[in-house]
Parts: structure tokens; C-alpha cells; sequence
């Protein structure tokens, strides 16, 4: 004999409530945020990385205004972790192998090897 009070599917057996997801839901910046930051590291390197910086940190301030209604701060983070990384490495490249090499720095093989490289064309 099979059970009466067996469970069909998506609905509880007879006498419980149905349970409900409490999670708030995710702030659209905070996604935009985190699309940006991967953006940033993969097609849209400086102007996806600051923007992704930007959304985040306006994501942040619209979670905690919120009052618990609004979720997604772990993605306004990686999105900020992401677009503050991308637009220092950036930076660093910049500063590597652009200004470094104008200002002909000793402290560096990368000068001499630029210099060495392309002295014979130039």
C-alpha cells in the first residue's frame, strides 16, 4: 500500500506552509559592477575597470542604505577587487614601459633592452 501523504512535486505535504526564500534581492549595480570588473580584465581594459570601480562603490552605498532589502555585496566587492587590480596593473605597465624608457632609468634591464633592441632602426 502506498502512502497518502506522499509529496507531489513543487508542493509540501498536507498541513506545512511552503517555504520561502527570504534572500533580498541583488542590486543591478552591484551585477554591473562585477560585469564590468571581468570586462575590464578581458575586452574593455582601462574604461571597464574604472567603471566597474565606479558601479561598485555606488553599489555599496545603495546596499547599505537599504536596510537589508537590497543583497549582491559580495559581487559590489569582487567587482571593486577586480577594477582596482585591473586599473593598478594597468597603471604599473604605463609606468614600466612607457615612462620608464622616456626618462631612460639605470635602475632597469627593460631601458637597455628597449635601447638595445631598437637603436640600430632608430
Amino acid at each position: 500500500m502506498e502512502d497518502d501523504s506522499a509529496v507531489v512535486a513543487g508542493h509540501p505535504p498536507s498541513g506545512q506552509e511552503p517555504t520561502v526564500d527570504a534572500s533580498p534581492p541583488t542590486s543591478s549595480l552591484a551585477l554591473v559592477s562585477l560585469i564590468l570588473g571581468i570586462l575590464g580584465w578581458v575586452i574593455l581594459p582601462l574604461i571597464g575597470s574604472v567603471l566597474a570601480v565606479v558601479f561598485g562603490h555606488v553599489a555599496l552605498g545603495e546596499i547599505d542604505r537599504s536596510g537589508g532589502q537590497l543583497g549582491g555585496r559580495g559581487m559590489a566587492q569582487v567587482g571593486l577587487v577586480l577594477g582596482y587590480s585591473a586599473v593598478a596593473l594597468e597603471v604599473l605597465g604605463v609606468v614600466v614601459f612607457v615612462v620608464f624608457p622616456v626618462l631612460g632609468c639605470g635602475f632597469c634591464g627593460v631601458c637597455g633592452a628597449l635601447t638595445s633592441a631598437f637603436g640600430a632602426w632608430a
